[in-house]
């Protein structure tokens, strides 16, 4: 016997997100790129325009998708 299952994270704009904080963790790379200048990656201004950018956006997204099998040994359990 074997079973499955799945579970979405969504990402919304109720629900918290850890975009800024993955971002804070590489700022300097990405301002070494050019890709951002510091001001634009500052803790606040980050934040915010993130979660403006989600509100203007009116969409979710499934942010993680988390897989499980679970299953049981036929041979062992032929009683079942």
């Amino acid at each position: 016997m074997v079973a499955y299952k799945a579970v979405a994270v969504i990402q919304s704009v109720e629900t918290s997100s850890d975009v800024a904080w993955a971002i804070k963790m590489v700022v300097s790379r990405i301002i070494g790129a050019g890709v951002a200048q510091q001001r634009e990656l500052d803790s606040d201004n980050l934040e915010n325009n993130l979660k403006l950018e989600m509100c203007n956006s009116d969409n979710d997204f499934i942010r993680e998708m988390n897989f499980g099998t679970c299953g049981v040994n036929k041979l062992e359990h032929e009683h079942y």
